[in-house]
């Protein structure tokens, strides 16, 4: 039997977990697009309303994620999807647990994903420097007759 020293055995430990933390930080990216993918709100406890008000006026603010990296928002004039009053289109992706969207006009934000479980997402916004809450919810479905 061979003595191996114990500063040899941990730097060997040490290799392994650099290893498989490399490979775990890889998958998490996936993981966050995988669980992305839908349509969002913002939460009740958001500091940033999914009832945005506008001269006193309710509107209601949807952000849709898709599987080939494309997306949208949509402000709605109420909750129950009535007519639109904004839309606009985006691309976006994960790198190193940041979502990063990019804008028609040239513009991008930067959140860092804190925590997103099956219908939550905690995010925070580097661009305005506060916390945001969404919450998973069924897209909007409008009739197109008139």
């Amino acid at each position: 039997m061979r003595f191996t020293p114990p500063l040899q055995r941990l730097s060997a430990v040490f290799v392994c977990f650099v290893g498989f933390s490399s490979w775990a930080h890889a998958t998490s990216d996936l993981t966050i697009k995988h669980r992305l993918i839908g349509s969002w709100t913002a939460s009740k406890h958001s500091p940033e309303p999914s009832a945005h008000t506008d001269l006193s006026r309710q509107y209601y603010l949807i952000e849709q994620f898709e599987p080939d990296g494309h997306g949208g928002s949509i402000l709605y004039a109420d909750a129950k999807c009535g007519s639109i009053v904004h839309s606009s289109s985006f691309t976006w992706t994960v790198k190193q647990g940041k979502l990063l969207t990019y804008h028609e006009d040239g513009s991008y934000l930067q959140d860092n994903i804190v925590k997103i479980r099956h219908r939550f997402l905690d995010l925070y916004s580097v661009d305005y420097a506060h916390e945001e809450y969404r919450k998973k919810v069924a897209p909007c479905h409008r009739s197109t007759s008139a």
